[in-house]
Parts: C-alpha cells; structure tokens; sequence
C-alpha cells in the first residue's frame, strides 16, 4: 500500500508530498494525520530549515475529500442523528489543526505549486510563506459554492491576507483564477514556465533562503504574523516589536553576523551551531 504522503531531505531542506494523485491529492483524516506526523518531526529537527510542499500528478491539492462529508453523514443517520454533529466537530478540529500547524511553524514553507489548487488546497496555499506555480497548468477556484458547502474552514487564512471584497468575487463566484491575476493580487510570489523552470525557481528561493540565520527567519515570520493580527491592538504590537529588537540585539546569530559583516566576511548561519 502506497504512502499517501511523501517525505524527501536534502541536508537543510524537506520536501512533502502529498500523493493522492488519483483524487486529485485531496485530503484524508489518514492522510492528514500522517501529514501532521511527519511535519511535527521536521519542526523538531534543528537541522532542517526549509520546507517545501507539492503534490504529485497533475493537481497540487484539491481540499477535503468529499467523501469524507458523505461517509459521515450517511454513517451518522444510520447510527444517531445528534452523532453527526460531533462527527463534523472533529473533522473541524482536524482541518484547523492542519492549517494551523503549518502556518505557525517555525520553518519557512516553500508550496511548490505543481498545478491547480481547488478548494481546501487554496488555503494550504495561503498558510505557506512562499508560493511557486508552474503557470502552464496553475489555477486556483473555490469550488465549494457549486456543491452548496462554504470554505468555512480556509476563511480564517485566506480573507485577511486576500481580503474581503476579492474574496467575495472569488468564494461566490467559483471562478477560475490564473496565474497573472494571482500574482496581480499578491497571491503567488513567482510564475514558473513548466515543470523544469518550476525546478529551478524552487531551488532560486531555496538557496537565497539558505543563506540567511534559520532562528532569524523564524522570528522574523513571527514578527509579520503578529503585526499583521487584527485582534491585537497598537501598544501591545509596539511593546511586541520592543521585545524583538532586545532580543535580536543580543542574539548570537545578530553578534556573529554583524560583526563577520563589518570584516567582510561572510558566515554561513546556516551551518553555525548558535
């Protein structure tokens, strides 16, 4: 039996793939928890700095499986119509905590976009820090209002970064959103021209990232998600950023690089054990 998901390291760098290619690598509980699984032993390994996500075949991620949605509900009335409640509850809990998990990581995640993203797959788009799309076969649409489901979920990430007028247009409508529009509205960072170009753009981005501090990277991940909240009022993000300066002041990575700087030399932080 297959793995639904793919793991690939190179020294600094770890690549996941999600390898449902049949279903458009759409997304299982199983496949879900596995995913989580081997993304919590990469967030532990201080050795990798980067990871990269895409999928096999043609799709990068088609969201939830429906089947998913049908097997519960049809369980559920057979057995206890208040059952299928706590069935979606934990299908809920489940998609958050994947999303969450990959949002606030500490890595810098590189989405590899092999070709279209529908539905739940756009916000594993927009939980990544950069995106990467292979033009020729990119598109991204919100299917969900077709099949009368909303994308309840994949809201919370993509509406405040995206925000609420275009993702009106796009979650009502159920367009299909190519390459030059998504970079037009900042939602990929780079359009590659087939799969070899898109090769090498990820390995562009993976280099210029591996030059940089990975503690340095992941603080300053931290500092964006803060600042950029809503929910957080003026003071506190200023006492945030007052923290964060002392703090970067006096790291070991700050002290080390500043001062190889000023030499003119060139550390590789990558390798150092800081």
């Amino acid at each position: 039996m297959s793995k639904e998901v793919l793991l690939e390291i190179n020294k600094h760098v770890a690549t996941i793939t999600l390898n449902r290619p049949e279903r458009g690598n759409s997304l299982t509980l199983s496949m879900i928890n596995e995913f989580l699984s081997i993304f919590q032993e990469l967030e532990n390994n201080s050795s990798i700095s980067i990871i990269i996500i895409t999928g096999k075949g043609k799709y990068f991620c088609t969201g939830m499986d429906l089947q998913i949605v049908n097997t519960t509900s049809t369980s559920s009335k057979k057995n206890n119509n208040n059952n299928i409640e706590n069935d979606l509850i934990k299908i809920y809990e489940k998609g958050t905590s994947f999303y969450n998990t990959i949002k606030s990581s500490k890595k810098v995640i590189i989405s590899k976009i092999n070709g279209p993203v529908i539905g739940g797959g756009i916000g594993l788009m927009f939980v990544t820090d950069i995106r990467i799309c292979n033009e020729k076969n990119f598109y991204f649409c919100f299917r969900e209002v077709k099949v009368g489901l909303l994308p309840a979920i994949i809201s919370q990430y993509i509406i405040p970064e995206l925000g609420s007028f275009k993702s009106k247009q796009y979650m009502l409508t159920g367009e299909k959103i190519f390459t030059k529009q998504a970079l037009d509205d900042g939602i990929i960072s780079i359009s590659a021209n087939g799969d070899n170009d898109l090769n090498k753009k990820v390995e562009e981005y993976t280099k210029m990232l591996l030059s940089s501090p990975p503690k340095t990277m992941g603080k300053i991940k931290k500092l964006v998600q803060f600042i950029s909240s809503s929910d957080i009022g003026d003071d506190n993000k200023k006492e945030f950023i007052k923290k964060q300066f002392i703090k970067m002041m006096k790291s070991k990575e700050t002290n080390r690089g500043t001062k190889d700087f000023n030499k003119g030399q060139t550390t590789d932080l990558q390798k150092s054990k800081l």
